[in-house]
């Protein structure tokens, strides 16, 4: 009896040390699943997919402008963005807005009603590639750094800033890059409000002064009491000055010049620029005599005008390829139109005669230029070997180039 009574009390004291043995494993184990829970929600937290309004981690559309007019941002800049200092000597030249784009209506938006002006989008070339402090330069606004172009539209009468415009920049060719408008950044406007006065476009790049484009708006008032806007405003300036001659694919040579109707008599202050026609003839001259001409009667060689159509209050820019003059009129070719091309500039003294019939009058243009060693001369502000204003220098680009007009 006293055996069994010592055995249920070894029995009693086992099945009491087992329960806090479990106890403890339990304890354990419970700690072990917390850990491992936390660590399983700290994985899933880190694996979130980034916010929608995070910046894209490439080159994407996130920061451009919609192309709707909204009203103007003001005239502070926002803290957001820091002015990094570019280092302008890490690209061959100093940069340069090319003037493909500066006179092409298709980057230019004026509106000759009420005076708003912004260039949407334009080339420029040799961006530098670093900032003062070593590191690459970016020009989208979420680059880190992001080296701000900016763009100062300033009266020059009354020295006061019209508008500042902000734009980002991609590449678009060594060296060349294309600036597009970004519309909706707070502390910047989305376009210029203007009158009639003189202007300069100045462009930035972070807060450092790189290049400027002058130009200016004349008011003509309407004699019409009863029409649609009392007056217009109408552009001035290089548009005026300036033709180019480029290359094609076969080399021919093609000339462009460019060309405005004005006129206050419109349907509605929407419909400011209806087209209007006129004709044009194109005469290659060197050293005196004609070598080529636009268009030319197959029989016997005869000028002839080629017809097209122009915006009220827009300089368009017109191109035509050159005929070689005069044409063949015997042999095999006879009576065939033959290019005329890169290789047919021989040396010497050229002027490009462009006259234009509009409205019963006839206007006669002429762009001088030399051929030396079979290349056309640079105009010096194009040289960059001879004007030394890299603010003012005349950016053709790779395959064009700018002749300036003969003062009539």
């Amino acid at each position: 009896m006293a055996r069994f009574a010592f055995r249920c009390l070894l029995v009693f004291i086992l099945l009491i040390k087992g329960t806090g043995s479990f106890a403890q494993f339990g304890s354990l184990k419970n700690k072990v699943k917390e850990k491992t829970e936390g660590a399983k929600e700290q994985k899933q937290e880190e694996s979130k997919p980034p916010r929608a309004d995070a910046p894209p981690e490439s080159g994407s559309p996130a920061d451009k402008a919609p192309t709707t007019k909204g009203k103007s941002a003001g005239k502070e800049r926002s803290n957001s963005i820091e002015m990094v200092e570019p280092d302008f000597s890490s690209q061959a030249f100093k940069p340069a807005v090319a003037w493909y784009s500066l006179l092409s209506d298709n980057c230019l938006y004026f509106n000759n009603v009420n005076g708003q002006f912004k260039f949407n989008n334009l080339a420029v070339s040799f961006l530098p590639t670093k900032t003062k402090d070593g590191r690459d330069a970016g020009y989208k606004t979420y680059s880190k750094p992001y080296v701000a172009l900016e763009m100062e539209v300033f009266d020059v009468k009354n020295n006061v800033t019209k508008a500042n415009l902000l734009y980002t920049a991609s590449p678009d060719g060594v060296p060349f890059h294309t600036m597009e408008l970004v519309e909706n950044k707070p502390g910047y406007d989305w376009g210029a409000t203007l009158t009639d006065g003189s202007y300069e476009c100045r462009f930035k790049i972070g807060g450092v002064p790189f290049y400027t484009f002058p130009f200016s708006i004349i008011k003509v008032a309407n004699t019409d009491p009863y029409a649609p806007a009392p007056f217009l405003y109408f552009l001035r300036g290089p548009w005026q000055e300036w033709g180019r001659v480029e290359f094609g694919p076969d080399e021919d040579f093609l000339f462009s010049f460019y060309h405005t109707y004005e006129t206050t008599q419109i349907e509605n202050q929407a419909r400011y620029d209806k087209t209007f026609s006129f004709e044009y003839m194109y005469k290659l001259k060197r050293n005196g005599k004609v070598v080529a001409a636009a268009d030319l009667n197959q029989n016997n060689s005869a000028f002839q005008w080629k017809q097209t159509m122009v915006e009220n209050g827009s300089y368009n820019r017109f191109e035509s390829w050159m005929l070689d003059y005069p044409i063949t009129a015997q042999g095999a070719n006879a009576g065939k139109e033959r290019p005329f091309k890169k290789a047919d500039l021989k040396d010497g003294s050229y002027t490009m005669e462009v006259t234009i019939k509009q409205d019963g009058k006839e206007t006669t243009h002429s762009y001088p230029f030399t051929v030396t060693g079979g290349k056309i001369d640079s105009d010096p502000q194009a040289n960059r070997s001879v004007h030394t204003d890299a603010m003012t220098l005349v950016e053709q680009g790779r395959n064009f180039v700018y002749i300036r007009k003969s003062k009539s």
